[in-house]
């Protein structure tokens, strides 16, 4: 038979003990280092996301607007000039009226009648611009 000396034995039981609380703890600290890094990335993290999605939210609003720019600068491309050959139309009738106005003006002056307007302007606006209102009760748009 053999014999076991004692300290040999709590010798080996201490060694053995040892290696299972290593073994035990290795895991636990790496999960400890692991949730420290965690808590201090996480806020890092969570502002940059939170600035990505305001960044991408950003990009779309833009990019909207820009679609609609786009779409009104093709739909002006073909309405403008059609709107301008219309200003431009306005702009020689009304001119073409006011050197009609200033020649007729210029032939009743000259002959000694009176204001030209007074066959040209409806009664009611005549009267509005005179202060009146046109309330005489008339109901003729234009002076007889």
């Amino acid at each position: 038979m053999t014999t076991v000396r004692p300290d040999a034995a709590s010798g080996v039981a201490t060694a053995v003990e040892q290696v299972a609380v290593d073994a035990a703890n290795t895991a636990t600290v790496g999960l400890y280092f692991v949730r420290e890094h965690v808590q201090q990335c996480l806020p890092t993290v969570l502002q940059a996301r939170s600035q990505l999605q305001r960044t991408a939210a950003a990009a779309a609003d833009s990019c909207y607007a820009a679609n609609h720019s786009r779409e009104f600068g093709h739909t002006m491309r073909h309405a403008l000039p059609a709107s301008l050959h219309r200003l431009e139309a306005s702009l020689r009738d009304a001119s073409w009226a006011a050197t009609e106005i200033a020649r007729r003006r210029k032939e009743q002056q000259s002959a000694g009648a009176s204001s030209p307007l007074r066959s040209w302007v409806p009664h009611r606006l005549k009267g509005l611009w005179a202060g009146s209102g046109a309330s005489d009760g008339s109901n003729s748009m234009y002076e007889p």
